[in-house]
């Protein structure tokens, strides 16, 4: 819920951390995968594979590259099910849970990557998530610091 409401930057409700349209005036916003996956990557927005910060617009805290170009891990560990049953005001998930579908825990990762695509997965939108194990290696995936004030 905290890297969500850091990566929507104030834009609650809205289907992209810049807003309802996908492409605004033809541009790219984020850095995903063009092209067919996993043959040919176009690299429309000029970019084969990740790119580097402040190639995008920053959202509205000064954030940049929170959507697409690379995986977020958050301190979360994943469940499926989590925010069926989880408080309605700052839900943090520390109990790993290993029901998931790699058989052990994982951790939820955020913001979606260059190797997203808007024909088949658009976890590049603030509300995405997905799960990965703590010791993967791949080379989509980051995160970065925060300091609690």
């Amino acid at each position: 819920a905290e890297w969500e409401r850091a990566a929507r930057g104030g834009r609650e409700q809205e289907k992209y951390v810049w807003g309802n349209e996908f492409r605004p005036d033809g541009r790219w916003m984020t850095n995903i995968w063009q092209g067919g996956f996993p043959a040919k990557d176009t690299a429309e927005d000029g970019h084969h594979g990740p790119a580097p910060v402040k190639s995008y617009p920053p959202n509205a805290f000064g954030l940049y590259e929170v959507s697409g170009n690379v995986w977020e891990w958050t301190q979360d560990w994943y469940s499926e099910t989590y925010y069926a049953k989880s408080p309605e005001k700052n839900p943090q998930n520390t109990v790993p849970d290993n029901n998931n579908p790699q058989g052990r825990p994982c951790r939820t990762i955020r913001g979606g990557s260059w190797l997203c695509n808007d024909c088949y997965c658009e976890s590049y939108r603030p509300a995405g998530r997905q799960e990965t194990t703590p010791d993967t290696s791949s080379n989509h995936a980051g995160f970065r610091c925060v300091k609690s004030r």
